[in-house]
């Protein structure tokens, strides 16, 4: 009986990730306000790592629920504590959390209208309460430990980068080749990361507390209601008052265990709903397919957090799979699988072994995290995830997916992959190769997904024809491990857009917003928003038949190390009408070439707007032979450095953009426009084929003159 409670007491406080807001001030933290809201959103957030963590106890309901609030508190002072330092150097653009959210609210709206207009826009559709906060928060912080640094509340002296380096050497640099010499701006950059949060920890420590008692008490008492579907063939599932003897054909009759559910196949057009708020211990893993128009659904019923599986550790599968099953639809749940130490774990599996087609896999608004996988940069690593789909075997019969959606999901604190598509025996057939066929997924569409706090790579798609990437968010990633923030890999013509990315914190190399790395021909990565990465927009890590690859409309700002590195060899690409925005106290390489590989690749319509005399190129010169290069109607403004590239239409002229501010990118088409007098206006080189776009959705029409950078202008 002891679980059963611990699964109640957390279905009785609030109103799932879209929670009632009250905006009850329950106390404050150094004179700065806090209300319900803002604790119910740490709840949730530390709902099950407080949990697992007391899952042997004795407490009482009442015990469990204290505990859960005071993490939340914690958290929240945490947070507190940060956002008075933001206010003070004027970064934080809210007075309360009230102003938060009716600026989600408005956020939304906007998107919604910039949709219905065809204006184009980075980043998901739609925001929650937590992924709205959390996006903001992390950008504010960008600058914020920056002005600390100025102020010298963080100090960096040599024998400090020195100190820091001995302790990454005993970690990802332990290799002789790694010297500080060479690595001083992630030994640095790493530095202030420690040194800031051992600041912020001596605030925290001093910082002041009160809280209305009767207020934070009264949070226990906030009530979800149950949504009693009746629909034919739908099983109910609750932790708490259930029993496997019920014929779970009601709320009032559910089944209870998800070992019932394990053993039990399911039927076409069946739906599985879990009450929302409870928790099960253990893998689900349920039998039986849908068919066309009859796929079963499994998701939530009642209002309250989402229904949490807690994997406790388990190795070899995920906490949730399906193997050699279609046409599912899971949404509405929690996974989590963390442990003390790294195993071959993953959130969501999806597998399949000698077949033949399998379709129709939707995962949608799915929260996954805390899955302790193994960090590394081989292929028992890339397995672990949080969402993983992959054909295990196919020699008996040709085995692939089509029609797979990954929507709408929070996928955050994973080790190794946020999403991973794969095939286990055969990731090196080339594109178009009769084995390649065989073994193609098609119809993909992972979008408005967040993506935050991984290892290693937010994404890794592989064996696609065709499908799209799109509107997403990452940030935080290669966190421990080198690794490009979405990178392709055996695939053709798949298309990446409308994605953001920031704070890939990669120690060494491999730390850009997106990497078309081996085998990946007609790809095409656009419409994105790359800002504060380890490095830049884009690294080739290609394959020398690759060819066709266009990266353009794309905004590069604020981001360290290569900006575009032509680093493998490959066939053709392109790179056309992107804007790369380098301040003045960063020393990026703004263009580089690996000189002994071979390129043939065009540059062209691009803005470079450099105020840094630290910025780099390094084209290669030795041998020159190798490099197959067109540059031509690009606009470099600014500082120039030594080898900057030449070509025909070359401007040096200020582009005069409307401003250089994106504060309010969420709601409207945002800053880097040209204004009407700008010389970078018709100063374009007509390219067939352009996409018809530019990245605010205007038209580009070859027909008459276009623009250089990612604004075609009025």
């Amino acid at each position: 009986m002891r679980k059963f409670i611990y699964c109640f007491i957390t279905a009785i406080w609030f109103a799932g990730s879209s929670f009632a807001q009250t905006n009850t001030v329950l106390g404050t933290i150094n004179g700065s306000s806090f209300t319900d809201d803002e604790l119910q959103r740490e709840m949730l957030k530390h709902r099950a790592t407080v949990l697992r963590s007391l899952r042997t106890s004795n407490l009482s309901e009442q015990k469990l629920l204290t505990a859960i609030k005071k993490a939340a508190l914690d958290s929240l002072t945490i947070i507190k504590v940060q956002e008075n330092l933001l206010k003070e150097r004027s970064l934080w653009q809210y007075a309360n959390y009230k102003a938060v959210l009716n600026d989600l609210e408005t956020t939304n709206q906007a998107r919604k209208q910039m949709a219905a207009k065809g204006q184009f826009f980075v980043g998901p559709a739609q925001f929650t309460q937590e992924g709205f906060y959390g996006y903001q928060f992390s950008n504010a912080l960008i600058e914020l430990k920056r002005l600390l640094v100025d102020e010298a509340k963080i100090k960096i002296t040599d024998d400090d980068l020195q100190a820091q380096f001995k302790v990454m050497q005993r970690t990802m640099y332990k290799e002789p080749k790694y010297l500080l010499k060479d690595y001083t701006r992630q030994v640095k950059d790493a530095f202030i990361e420690v040194a800031y949060h051992q600041y912020i920890a001596g605030l925290v420590k001093l910082a002041k507390v009160t809280v209305d008692d009767k207020k934070f008490a009264a949070i226990s008492t906030l009530q979800w209601q149950v949504n009693n579907s009746t629909a034919k063939g739908t099983v109910f599932v609750d932790a708490v008052l259930g029993n496997d003897n019920n014929d779970g054909k009601t709320a009032k009759t559910a089944w209870k265990s998800i070992e019932k559910l394990n053993n039990t196949t399911f039927k076409p057009g069946d739906r599985i709903l879990l009450k929302a708020g409870c928790v099960w211990v253990g893998a689900l893993h349920p039998k039986g397919s849908g068919v066309k128009g009859k796929p079963i659904i499994l998701s939530s019923y009642g209002k309250g957090p989402r229904p949490l599986i807690d994997g406790n550790g388990m190795v070899g599968k995920g906490v949730f799979s399906l193997h050699n099953q279609q046409y599912w639809e899971v949404s509405d749940l929690e996974l989590v699988n963390d442990a003390a130490t790294p195993g071959d774990r993953r959130g969501v599996e999806v597998k399949a072994s000698n077949a033949g087609v399998l379709e129709h896999i939707y995962l949608k608004n799915l929260e996954i995290h805390h899955i302790k996988g193994i960090v590394g940069n081989g292929h028992p690593e890339k397995r672990t995830a949080g969402i993983y789909i992959t054909t295990e075997k196919d020699k008996l019969k040709p085995t692939r997916y089509h029609d797979i959606l990954i929507e709408d999901c929070n996928i955050h604190h994973i080790e190794n992959q946020g999403i991973a598509t794969s095939h286990e025996t055969a990731v090196f057939d080339y594109p178009g190769t009769g084995e390649w066929e065989n073994r193609k997924l098609t119809g993909l569409i992972i979008r408005n997904n967040v993506i935050t706090y991984i290892s290693k790579n937010a994404m890794i798609i592989r064996m696609t024809e065709g499908g799209v990437v799109e509107h997403n968010l990452c940030y935080e990633t290669a966190l421990v491990i080198t690794g490009n923030t979405i990178f392709s890999r055996t695939l053709i013509g798949t298309v990446f857009q409308f994605n953001e990315g920031f704070l890939n914190r990669s120690p060494d190399a491999d730390g850009s917003l997106y990497d078309p790395d081996i085998n990946s021909p007609g790809t095409i990565w656009q419409y994105s928003y790359s800002h504060d990465n380890a490095h830049g927009l884009v690294w080739f890590c290609t394959e020398k038949r690759d060819d066709n690859i266009i990266v353009r409309y794309n905004l590069s700002r604020n981001d360290k190390g290569n900006l575009v590195y032509f680093n493998y060899a490959f066939k053709q690409a392109s790179v056309y009408n992107n804007v790369f925005y380098i301040p003045k106290h960063l020393a990026p390489v703004i263009i580089r070439e690996k000189g002994t590989n071979p390129h043939s690749y065009s540059f062209f319509n691009n803005i470079i707007y450099n105020l840094s005399d630290k910025a780099s190129y390094m084209l290669a010169n030795n041998p020159v032979a190798l490099q197959e290069r067109s540059y031509a109607n690009n606009l470099f403004f600014g500082v120039h450095p030594a080898g900057e590239p030449t070509g025909d239409g070359k401007l040096t002229d200020d582009p005069i953009f409307t401003d250089i501010d994106i504060k309010e990118h969420l709601k409207k088409p945002w800053g880097f426009q040209l204004k009407n007098n700008s010389p970078a206006l018709k100063a374009g080189k007509p390219i067939a084929d352009n996409g018809g776009k530019d990245f605010f959705g205007k038209e580009v029409n070859n027909n008459k003159p276009i623009a250089i950078g990612f604004d075609n202008g009025k």
